[in-house]
C-alpha cells in the first residue's frame, strides 16, 4: 500500500509540471488515432496533459478503447471525430482493487458531463466494454475538417 501511495505522489509531481504554461502550442502535428486499444491510464493522463499544455490536436478516425478514452478529456477544441471514430469504455484493471478504484475514480472525474451521462445511461464501467459509436461523438465533439 505503501508503494501505491509514493507512486500518486510521484504522479502529482508529474501533473503540476505538466501543467505549466507551454511555450509554443503544436497544433500542426496531430495524433490520429486509428486503432488504439488503451493502455495503463497513467500513461494516457501524461500524454493528455501534455497535449493539453502544447495546444496539440487529437483526431479520433477509428477504436480508442480503455485509458485512451481519456483523449475526451481534452479541451473541446483539441479533439474531433471522424465518420469510423468509437470509443469503448470498461472499468479499468490491472492493478489491485484500490489502484482500480483510483483510475476509475479518475477517469470519470476526467470526463466532460456528457461522457459522465453516457456511461451511466449504459449502466455504468463494468467488466464488458461498451462502446460509444462516432453518431453519438459528434453530438458532442468537432468533426474533422479534411
Amino acid at each position: 500500500m505503501l508503494a501505491f501511495f509514493r507512486i500518486l505522489a510521484v504522479l502529482t509531481v508529474f501533473i503540476h509540471v505538466l501543467a505549466l504554461p507551454a511555450q509554443e502550442a503544436n497544433a500542426s502535428s496531430a495524433l490520429r488515432v486509428r486503432n488504439d486499444p488503451g493502455g495503463h491510464v497513467v500513461d494516457y493522463m501524461l500524454r493528455v496533459k501534455e497535449f493539453t499544455r502544447q495546444g496539440r490536436q487529437v483526431q479520433v478516425i477509428g477504436r480508442c478503447d480503455s485509458a485512451c478514452t481519456l483523449f475526451l478529456s481534452l479541451p473541446a477544441s483539441q479533439i474531433c471525430v471522424e465518420s469510423g471514430a468509437r470509443f469503448g469504455f470498461h472499468l479499468p484493471f490491472g492493478g489491485n482493487r484500490e489502484g482500480n478504484r483510483v483510475a476509475k475514480n479518475f477517469m470519470l472525474a476526467s470526463y466532460p458531463g456528457w461522457v459522465r451521462e453516457w456511461i451511466t445511461s449504459k449502466g455504468g464501467l463494468s467488466s464488458r466494454l461498451i462502446v460509444m459509436d462516432y453518431e453519438y461523438a459528434r453530438l458532442f465533439v468537432d468533426v474533422c475538417k479534411t
